[in-house]
């Protein structure tokens, strides 16, 4: 379905590198959550470059029940995540957002009374530096292979 952020390409396309006959299905499935870390990473840095600084992310919704992804997203990422109790996920912070420009709240720090924390997963440092190098890799992908991706948008249309 493309790239939305932060790359902004509506004919990227995913892939699979490095695969070598020694790899699993384990393997492979563990790489498409590592690249789901890689991308919110990725996401973040950006909103670094735009002034903005998140020191945690909120994690919501069915992906929370993996504990080992949500490590693997705090550690690739180096940041903490708090999971609340409450997982109903976007439509519950929808409803927040509308009580504050409703002025039922008078801000949103007034959220935190109606949340509380489940856990927090914080960085491992000895796992975050494993995935440095990949990471780097992963964000030489995309650069290198977009015009590839570009070429099969056009085949696939004519």
């Amino acid at each position: 379905a493309g790239e939305r952020t932060p790359l902004h390409d509506p004919d990227a396309k995913g892939a699979i590198f490095g695969l070598t006959l020694r790899h699993t299905r384990a393997d492979i499935y563990r790489a498409l959550l590592e690249s789901v870390a890689y991308g919110i990473r990725h996401n973040i840095e950006e909103m670094r470059e735009e002034g903005m600084d998140p020191h945690r992310i909120l994690a919501v919704g069915g992906g929370t029940k993996n504990l080992p992804w949500l490590q693997m997203v705090s550690d690739i990422a180096n940041i903490a995540l708090d999971v609340p109790e409450q997982q109903i996920g976007a439509s519950y912070g929808d409803a927040f957002m509308a009580a504050v420009g409703t002025r039922l709240f008078s801000d949103l720090s007034e959220v935190s009374e109606w949340v509380s924390m489940k856990h927090q997963i914080q960085p491992n440092s000895e796992s975050r530096n494993i995935y440095v190098r990949n990471y780097e890799i992963f964000r030489e992908l995309y650069p290198s292979t977009r015009h590839l991706m570009h070429r099969l948008s056009t085949a696939k249309s004519q």
